[in-house]
């Protein structure tokens, strides 16, 4: 048995055991072997993966459509994500301006950087988040899971939330205690 011997100590994953044999120089020598069998014993350190919470918050606001056409804006941006995402929920309580059409939504877009110098490129996007928004106050809720801003989120994307009163003039957007909770999966050596 050999333990604490380089070849033991320094062998690492990749590598491989390469059995070498010898009669011996000179002449007239020889080596008989039958049943060599090498049994080594391996300890793997399996990946795991660690489910984790990203939250965020948005902050409260009343905004103004322009008289002009849609014109949406950023909300907030979400730090970056520590892994792939199982699943998006978000709530809020949110309402237009009280009469005439309903145009105010919110949006998210999925956002991955390329470069330090470089814009983050969208890589997928989600309209209506919950819909249009009411007349009245209304609370709602949604949980994303089969979408591409959940399936193609991975470790270093971002959430990019967007806001839109709506265009054409007289059009308000008020959210109140808008949450977001996205449900990461990191992988653990």
């Amino acid at each position: 048995m050999i333990r604490g011997h380089p070849v033991v100590t320094q062998a690492k994953p990749g590598d491989f055991y390469r059995f070498m044999r010898n009669a011996g120089g000179g002449g007239g020598h020889q080596l008989s072997i039958e049943n060599f069998r090498a049994v080594t014993t391996v300890c793997r350190v399996m990946p795991r993966d660690v489910l984790s919470y990203e939250k965020w918050s948005g902050e409260d606001f009343q905004i103004y459509g322009p008289k002009g056409p849609y014109c949406p804006e950023l909300y907030f941006d979400g730090t970056e994500l520590p892994g792939g995402v199982k699943k998006l929920s978000l709530s809020v309580t949110w309402q237009d301006q009280g009469w005439g059409n309903r145009k105010g939504e919110l949006f998210l877009k999925l956002m991955r950087p390329v470069g330090t110098d470089e814009q983050p490129v969208e890589v997928a996007e989600r309209w209506e988040l919950f819909g249009i928004a009411e007349h009245y106050e209304k609370s709602s809720q949604i949980v994303i899971q089969d979408h591409p801003v959940v399936a193609q989120g991975k470790k270093g994307d971002f959430y990019r939330f967007m806001r839109d009163a709506g265009g054409g003039g007289g059009h308000q957007l008020r959210v109140k205690n808008f949450r977001a909770v996205a449900t990461v999966c990191r992988v653990m050596n």
